[in-house]
């Protein structure tokens, strides 16, 4: 018979034995990991400004995943709602962060209970790189305050963007996270032929080690200029990573009858910000045409792309 070895824990659902052994919090939390790729808001935990307060801040309800060290796993947290409060604006414009984060008495905190807070950054508005050097360990982003020189009272205008989002393990997110330009409603732009212009771009958000997208793009155009044959034209779409022409696709277009082509493809995007674009050419090689944009809303889509986040690779 081959050997066995045991370890002196017990799984999610199993009960200790009779000395006490097995679902510790560090186990409970290594589990919780195996199901999360990276920490960050689950759902709710919104941010507004509460009026006549100061400096104060109302976070909604909701739950986040937590993550203080790589060897501490995750914790799922629930916040049932409250108030913070920040310092009011000095001599000079500052950004602060909001943050959640589960406090450990077994890990030198004052409790074990869900805190939200704070904290002041640097001066200035300019790119502050890694938040995380601005809040305590194992918090996670709720978002960005801009605080002016001398303000005294929070508002809704001064919150942005820059929450940490959780992602389960391998999981699709659908339409991938960050900004986007999804549909050109550009009506009857001539792209000539040999030259190019980019109708849509997405600036995306990757919070995890790899993930792969589906990149959906569609033109709504006909053709003009035909010079290789009278009556047929062609154009092309490329699809740019970062800048990079990633796959190209050639079709074939008519004279003043529009027509809507699509394309798919799909990238593996590593951890990190990236750039999607799309971009039409009138064709310079045979069938040799420049391509005219067309859109009306109910009928003729115009030029379109979107970013949809298909899981984890790997």
């Amino acid at each position: 018979m081959a050997s066995t070895v045991t370890a002196e824990v017990t799984g999610l659902g199993i009960a200790q034995d009779k000395d006490g052994r097995g679902m510790d919090a560090l186990t409970h939390r290594r589990i919780i990991e195996g199901d999360w790729e990276s920490e960050g808001i689950v759902t709710g935990l919104a941010a507004t400004a509460n009026p006549g307060k100061g400096m104060s801040w109302h976070i909604a309800e909701g739950v986040a995943v937590t993550k203080r060290s790589d060897a501490d796993g995750m914790a799922v947290v629930y916040w049932p709602g409250g108030d913070v409060t920040g310092e009011t604006g000095g001599d000079e414009a500052r950004t602060d962060f909001l943050w959640i984060r589960q406090l450990d008495a077994a890990q030198g905190d004052s409790s074990n209970r869900v805190e939200a807070g704070i904290s002041t950054g640097p001066t200035g508005t300019g790119d502050v790189g890694d938040v995380s050097r601005y809040m305590p360990t194992g918090a996670v982003c709720l978002g960005i305050v801009y605080v002016g020189a001398g303000v005294t009272q929070s508002e809704d205008d001064d919150f942005s963007d820059g929450q940490d989002y959780a992602a389960r393990r391998g999981v699709s997110q659908g339409l991938a996270r960050g900004g986007h330009e999804w549909l050109n409603t550009t009506n009857r732009r001539k792209v000539r032929k040999g030259e190019s212009w980019t109708f849509s771009t997405a600036n995306v958000s990757v919070a995890t080690q790899t993930r792969c997208v589906l990149v959906m793009m569609a033109v709504s155009v006909w053709a003009d200029d035909c010079e290789t044959k009278d009556w047929m034209g062609s154009g092309y779409v490329e699809l740019l990573l970062d800048g990079v022409v990633q796959q190209c696709f050639k079709f074939s277009c008519t004279p003043y009858v529009t027509e809507t082509k699509t394309f798919f493809w799909t990238l593996d995007l590593a951890k990190g910000g990236h750039t999607v674009a799309a971009r039409l050419w009138g064709s310079g090689s045979d069938l040799v045409s420049s391509v005219v944009t067309q859109y009306e809303a109910g009928s003729i889509p115009g030029q379109y792309m979107r970013v949809i986040d298909l899981g984890g690779v790997g």
